[in-house]
């Protein structure tokens, strides 16, 4: 009983050690690097203040002053987009990788397409925003890794 329980134990760690690396950690990397660094005047700090969040974001930016001044202008301003695409894709690619017909392909695409998609409409003035060329090949980059990491590697 306690080998089926450590077996047990084992399958779910590897089930979600890719779905922490791949998808929670690069989303949640490109929040605390948008809290950390980038203007209150953007959507989503009114969005935290509408459910109490502002004091929490208030203190991590105050005890971030000191690190956010030393990251180069991309990581502020491009990386965070990369990084939400890249978690987007992965945990696409992880839950319906291996599922059958369209259907698969219509979730794989979802971040590919909001990521590069967006950043297009902001090039015709479709979607507010400011078109970037940086945050095209990045979040362009950022939708073809994880399809390289994860779903060229998995077991079929």
């Amino acid at each position: 009983m306690v080998e089926i329980r450590r077996r047990l134990w084992q399958m779910r760690v590897r089930m979600i050690r890719p779905v922490i690396i791949h998808g929670i950690g690069p989303i949640t990397l490109g929040g605390i690097i948008y809290i950390m660094s980038r203007s209150e005047n953007l959507r989503m700090f009114h969005w935290a203040q509408i459910i109490g969040l502002k004091p929490f974001i208030e203190a991590i930016r105050e005890y971030a002053i000191p690190f956010s001044e030393q990251l180069p202008s991309w990581v502020i301003f491009n990386l965070p987009d990369a990084l939400w695409v890249y978690g987007l894709t992965a945990l696409m690619i992880l839950i319906w990788a291996k599922k059958a017909g369209w259907i698969r392909w219509f979730f794989l695409l979802i971040g590919p397409t909001l990521g590069i998609g967006g950043e297009l409409c902001q090039a015709f003035s479709w979607v507010p925003g400011t078109f970037d060329r940086i945050d095209l090949l990045l979040v362009s980059a950022a939708s073809v890794v994880p399809f390289i990491n994860l779903y060229t590697r998995r077991d079929d």
